[in-house]
């Protein structure tokens, strides 16, 4: 993270798409694929263990009761079986996918996590370090 902002990069600002093909891994261990062409999405990437990602599942547990075609997808760095227990002892209602680090096809791969990115058309409008913003 460091080489990030010795070379003066802003990860909100000028990250980038390297590839159009987002993989996943579901909790069954299948994975699941997302080719973000022309598609409308937030990918919003947590590590299960940070105390603000923790924070914001009551918030998510919400969103995810009242949307039904929803184009948000919770992407965690944590191994599956570490999942598996998050998601049955904070008995979560909504999807969390594995998603290896370092396959995550984006031009700065050292996130500080929670992070999201906004795609519409296929390109990130807009990226950001934090909690998520939900309308």
């Amino acid at each position: 993270m460091n080489n990030l902002f010795e070379t003066s990069e802003n990860i909100e600002h000028n990250q980038e798409i390297i590839d159009s093909i987002f993989v996943f891994s579901k909790l069954n261990n299948n994975d699941f694929l997302l080719n973000i062409n022309n598609q409308n999405a937030s990918i919003h990437f947590v590590d299960i263990n940070s105390s603000l990602f923790r924070s914001e599942l009551p918030m998510l547990k919400k969103h995810f009761i009242h949307e039904a075609d929803n184009k948000l997808i919770i992407a965690a760095i944590n191994n599956i079986d570490s999942l598996k227990n998050f998601t049955y002892q904070n008995k979560i209602n909504f999807p969390i996918y594995y998603v290896n680090n370092s396959l995550i096809p984006l031009k700065h791969k050292e996130l500080i996590f929670p992070y999201t990115i906004e795609i519409e058309d296929g390109k990130i409008k807009k990226s950001y370090i934090g909690k998520i913003k939900i309308d």
